[in-house]
Order: C-alpha cells, then sequence, then structure tokens
C-alpha cells in the first residue's frame, strides 16, 4: 500500500518559522509514520509522488490543492486542528478565504477517507461541514509506549503542576496557570518555548519553573515529579496530554472540549473558567493516585502503535 503526504507551505511552514515551539509541527503525523513503516507502507512526501500512490494524506484542508483534488485519488483527511481558530489565534487571518476554499474541495472529494481526534471533531466535520466521507473513523492523539510508562508519585515539599508544550499564541491560558502558582504555595513546572515564553517568565516568579526545550526522552522524568498535570487549550486530543496519563498523572484541563477523554472526577477536571483552579487542584491532590491509575487506563489502548493501527484498517478499507 502506497500513500503520499502532501503538505503545503502557509500554515504550518509558518509557524515553524516563526516559532521555535513548532519547529516538530505536526508531531502527530511524525509519530504515525513512524509506525505505519514499520507495518511495511510505503509513504512518500510531496505532490511529485501522487501519480505513483494509490491514497493521498493529508492533515489540513490548505493541503488539498486543485491538482490533488483533480487526480481523484482516495484522499484521507486526518483532521488534526481547530484549524479557523489556530489561524486567527496565531495570526494567520490572511489564509482564511483559501481554507474555506479548500474546505470546499473537501466536500466534493468522492473517495473521501475521516480520520478525526475525538468525536467532538467527527461530528464538526459531518455536520457543520457536510464532508462526505466513505469511511471515518476516531484515532486520538497516542503515546509512546517505550517511553511514557506509569511513573511513582514523589514526595513534594509542594503541590506540584507541571506542564508541556508550545508556548505560542494558543496557549496564552497559560498565564492564569502561572498567577495561581505565584499566589499560593504551589509549584509550577514549565516545559516548552515560544513566543510568549518572556511574557510568562515576566509575570512569574520563584514558584514557577521553566525548563525550556526538554527532549521527548527526558519527559517522563519531568511527569514524574508532577502531583497534577496541566494543559491551557480547549483542545480535544493534545499529545502532552496522553502522555500525561500514559504516566499516570491525573489531568487538569482549561477548557471542556476534552471531556470525552478525561472525565470529571475520574481522570481529573476539564473547566471552563479560571476561578476554578484552585478548587480543582486542592480536591485532586486529595485523589492524585486513584485519578492517575484511572488516567493511565484510560489512554492505556491509545499507543501509537495502536493508532497507526487503526490508520491502517481506515486506509485498506478506504481503497480496496
Amino acid at each position: 500500500m502506497r500513500l503520499c503526504k502532501v503538505s503545503e507551505p502557509y500554515y504550518s511552514y509558518s509557524l515553524q518559522q516563526e516559532c521555535n515551539s513548532y519547529k516538530m509541527f505536526p508531531q502527530r503525523e511524525q509519530f504515525l509514520l513512524r509506525h505505519l513503516v514499520q507495518d511495511d507502507i510505503t509513504v512518500t512526501v510531496g505532490e511529485q509522488n501522487l501519480d505513483n500512490c494509490d491514497a493521498v494524506w493529508i492533515d489540513n484542508p490548505l493541503c488539498l490543492t486543485q491538482r490533488v483534488f483533480e487526480l481523484e485519488k482516495p484522499v484521507i483527511f486526518d483532521a488534526i486542528d481547530w484549524y479557523e481558530e489556530m489561524l486567527v489565534k496565531e495570526g494567520k487571518v490572511h489564509l482564511l478565504r483559501e481554507y474555506r476554499k479548500r474546505v470546499e474541495l473537501l466536500r466534493n472529494c468522492r473517495h473521501l477517507g475521516l480520520v478525526a481526534q475525538s468525536p467532538l471533531v467527527l461530528q464538526y466535520w459531518l455536520d457543520v461541514e457536510k464532508v462526505e466521507p466513505i469511511v471515518s473513523k476516531v484515532i486520538p492523539n497516542g503515546y509512546d509506549d517505550v517511553l511514557f510508562t506509569p511513573q511513582i508519585f514523589v514526595d513534594n515539599d509542594f503541590p506540584t503542576l507541571v506542564f508541556a508544550g508550545k508556548m505560542g499564541r494558543w496557549y496564552s491560558n497559560l498565564s492564569y496557570f502561572i498567577h495561581y502558582a505565584t499566589k499560593n504555595d504551589v509549584r509550577l513546572i514549565l516545559c516548552g518555548d515560544g513566543e510568549l515564553k518572556n511574557y510568562f517568565e515576566s509575570i512569574s516568579n520563584e514558584n514557577v519553573t521553566f525548563r525550556g526545550f526538554v527532549p521527548i526522552e527526558m519527559l517522563p522524568t519531568v511527569y514524574a515529579k508532577a502531583d497534577i498535570c496541566i494543559f491551557p487549550v480547549d483542545d480535544c486530543s493534545p499529545i502532552a496530554v496522553s502522555e500525561y496519563m500514559a504516566c499516570g498523572r491525573p489531568v487538569l484541563n482549561l477548557g471542556m472540549r476534552l471531556q470525552w477523554l478525561v472525565r470529571d472526577g475520574i481522570e481529573g477536571y476539564c473547566i471552563d473558567a479560571p476561578n476554578q483552579i484552585p478548587k480543582k487542584v486542592e480536591e485532586m491532590l486529595t485523589k492524585k493516585l486513584e485519578m492517575g491509575k484511572n488516567a493511565r487506563k484510560r489512554i492505556e489502548s491509545f499507543s501509537w502503535k495502536n493508532c497507526a493501527k487503526m490508520f491502517e484498517g481506515l486506509t485498506k478499507e478506504l481503497i480496496r
């Protein structure tokens, strides 16, 4: 089976150039690709390889060029973002018109396979954008099951929260967790970089530690220091959250789209307002062992290896 991965120069590339925190963007496709190749699937990259593939793989409607559309080959659309929100938040408003044109092409694809990161994303593309896939499947972001294994809780002198991710504009709500840590006897460890890092440092005090970019193989040792892992974005399947849960850490998420995965009072909490942070942290600290075990159990089947197998299954169904 031969897949051709088609990328686009407007969105992800511009983010990579302007912000170091996006230098591996999009990470999901890199992890999936690694395991697809291990399963003897040939994946080539770039439109120059379109003539010799069985299906085209895109992760953004902007990837769907007129040439790709006119070839009428099966298209696998892996919906990895809330694209329009991201374009606005990251200052790419000038791309919105072109984005809408490409979505229209997507609606008219005759052989479309839709991969969604959550049931909410799947519902959006079916009900709001009115795409008509032949096959569709929810495949969330996964985790490396060799690196991310259950970590024993350590005895911290103070309650410790950990965040790993980017510090671009999409993550601006991280400031609410920083404010909480600076006003309370709480420690906050932040891993990552980006254009807002200097601002975040300017509103922090000694309770907040900035680790900068942390190689993926070192992240489990950082997560081991956490009583609670946090995420400040209203997203539905962040890679960092999958890794937190694989390490057996409860999750506090600022945003409600993650509720399908992080269930209230079971694996952690999703909150819709920053003033709920103190109460939820206090409650989670008393239940961190139970919530941590639940989190690991909840995410266990979503390793990148298993996600790639689900992706492969959808691809075979589409092109058979």
